[in-house]
């Protein structure tokens, strides 16, 4: 099955960043490299939206901590006015989680690596398990 979920998330990938891993750039290639270099095109642009995902979602993070200092430092002038900001900042975060989980799980960004079969993994695999992205 885990197979399959990465042929899936290879063709998601594709649609999502516009790559056609039956096309590939270098025309005067052999077919197999020519597949072979538009699947890791395919897969550096996957991760280039992986990775402005996760930097907006590190971003999206800011909003609460204003609106947090906010209410902080109007707490003794306006106690009301300080416990809505707060309440802004608290549905602000829950909001924000709701939807980076979403997002996140949509992306398969939340797999977890079974460390028990890391001795079957390529070198390749491995170094981009180090790198911080999800080997396929």
């Amino acid at each position: 099955m885990e197979g399959v979920a990465a042929a899936a998330h290879e063709k998601a990938d594709a649609l999502a960043t516009g790559a056609n891993a039956r096309e590939g750039k270098k025309t005067g290639a052999a077919p197999a490299v020519r597949d072979a270099l538009a699947l890791q095109d395919a897969r550096d642009e996957a991760a280039d939206v992986r990775a402005a995902i996760l930097d907006r979602h590190r971003r999206e993070w800011d909003t609460v901590g204003v609106l947090v200092e906010e209410a902080h430092a109007r707490r003794g002038a306006d106690p009301a006015d300080a416990f809505n900001r707060m309440k802004l900042a608290k549905i602000t975060a829950e909001t924000i989680t709701l939807r980076q989980v979403g997002e996140r799980r949509a992306w398969g960004m939340e797999t977890i690596i079974d460390t028990s079969r890391l001795s079957e993994m390529s070198d390749a695999q491995l170094e981009a398990l180090a790198a911080g992205k999800v080997p396929r």
